[in-house]
């Protein structure tokens, strides 16, 4: 089973933050958050980050060949071109763990490929996905 985390970019100060993510309403309005549970996982324990609904995405459980973790909107290049990587439902799957991640073309064991390594994402280098 693959590990379940997210990742955004700050609203306040554009850092990228990892965690679980959820959605606050805060009045009226509806916020996207990572948050950080700390070891007692209690309620007071917890760091909350603001963070831009377009920048979350999720670790896909693979990793680069630095072992760079590889959350969706990556864009990595693998040796056959670049990808950005996006979760898709396999066709007849019910599990949440069986996901296709794949836009074009990309390896799931990408670790075991010497090649394959993140070179951005589309948050922070979109002139990368007007390449592809």
């Amino acid at each position: 089973m693959r590990e379940i985390l997210f990742r955004g970019k700050r609203t306040d100060t554009g850092e990228w933050v990892e965690g679980s993510y959820s959605r606050w309403k805060d009045g009226a309005r509806m916020s996207h958050v990572i948050l950080e549970m700390g070891d007692s996982l209690s309620k007071d324990d917890m760091i909350k980050w603001y963070v831009k609904p377009a920048t979350v995405g999720q670790y896909t459980g693979l990793k680069d060949k630095n072992g760079k973790r590889i959350f969706e909107g990556d864009v990595v290049t693998w040796g056959y071109g670049d990808t950005v990587v996006e979760f898709k439902k396999m066709p007849g799957t019910t599990s949440s763990d069986e996901v296709e991640i794949i836009t074009g073309w990309f390896v799931r064991d990408c670790s075991l490929n010497d090649e394959c390594d993140i070179i951005g994402n589309v948050a922070d280098n979109p002139e990368l996905v007007e390449e592809l």
